[in-house]
């Protein structure tokens, strides 16, 4: 299968960040020892906490017009998840710090949205890995055993979510983290989104990367469940198996054609009755709601009323 780059997800302006933690403490009573990762919604790094010694990551958020559009929301949004999560298999937010070099106003100052900080960092507990680096650092692929323990750890997380009507929205390799006791640790909340009953009907398709995006998001659906988590842990599950991509299509069209391909569920012709060329963006939401396909010798299935079998049985 042709190698390509991971392709990356899709920000939305907002107001300022809460002061849910209070008094805000100022990055410099951290140390940057060195940058570890980089993304759309931030650049991380490992620090000490100059005051307890702890080793801990610091997420910069980007502000990428913060005088027009204000703090991001995808920040705001993570924040706030992260503040009610209590599980072990979920990172840590600790502290949320900022960098007061326009403010003016002294580091015992409440954070509002009023007093205008020019950076802001999350403070989480520190993992040693993740499992995008692991895999691409390793000649064999995880043993059966490691892969169940992997994705067993990841369905707690994803569980634990689900019953707190949080649909993560973003699950790869590179946001599920290692720490040093070689426990797994979800991280990265900035799609996470708080659900309801019924669902929202005006949720965005361009959520989760490429390659771990259900059927129903390539197409367009602006309503949906959190079995798309579910698909994302399967297409994990093959990943960690295969030890390379399971579907790694560069357009969504392609993406839906190797789905198909792998599930021998629709040929070609099918396919682009279902998904015609000129099909714009408008189309999709109504094609989605109507996708049937049928195996051979078999009636059609609603595509998306595939049975899913409970946590404790995925392994």
């Amino acid at each position: 299968m042709t190698t390509r780059s991971r392709p990356r997800t899709s920000t939305v302006p907002s107001a300022g960040p809460d002061a849910a933690f209070g008094t805000c403490r100022d990055v410099d009573e951290f140390e940057k020892l060195n940058r570890i990762g980089e993304g759309t919604y931030g650049t991380v790094y490992r620090a000490r906490d100059k005051v307890s010694g702890e080793i801990v990551a610091l997420k910069r958020v980007i502000l990428h017009n913060e005088k027009q559009d204000g703090f991001p929301i995808t920040a705001i949004r993570e924040i706030k998840l992260l503040k009610r999560l209590c599980q072990e298999n979920c990172v840590q937010l600790k502290d949320v710090v900022v960098g007061r070099k326009r403010s003016g106003y002294p580091t015992s100052c409440t954070c509002r949205a009023s007093h205008v900080s020019s950076s802001v960092f999350l403070v989480f507990e520190y993992c040693e890995h993740d499992l995008s680096a692991l895999m691409s650092n390793v000649d064999c692929p995880f043993s059966e055993s490691e892969v169940k323990r992997v994705l067993m750890e990841l369905l707690s997380a994803v569980e634990y979510l689900h019953s707190m009507n949080i649909i993560h929205r973003d699950l790869k390799l590179s946001n599920i983290l290692y720490d040093g006791f070689g426990r797994v640790k979800l991280a990265d909340f900035g799609l996470a989104r708080e659900t309801g009953f019924p669902l929202p009907s005006n949720m965005t398709p361009k959520v989760v990367t490429l390659w771990y995006r259900a059927p129903e998001l390539l197409l367009g659906a602006e309503s949906y469940s959190p079995s798309i988590d579910i698909w994302a842990c399967g297409c994990i599950f093959g990943e960690l198996i295969l030890n390379r991509p399971l579907m790694n299509g560069s357009t969504d069209l392609e993406q839906l054609q190797l789905i198909y391909k792998v599930r021998r569920s629709m040929n070609s012709g099918q396919l682009h009755e279902l998904y015609p060329p000129d099909a714009g963006p408008t189309d999709r939401p109504h094609l989605a709601g109507h996708v049937e396909f049928a195996a051979r010798g078999q009636a059609p299935v609603r595509l998306f009323a595939l049975p899913v079998q409970p946590y404790s049985q995925a392994v």
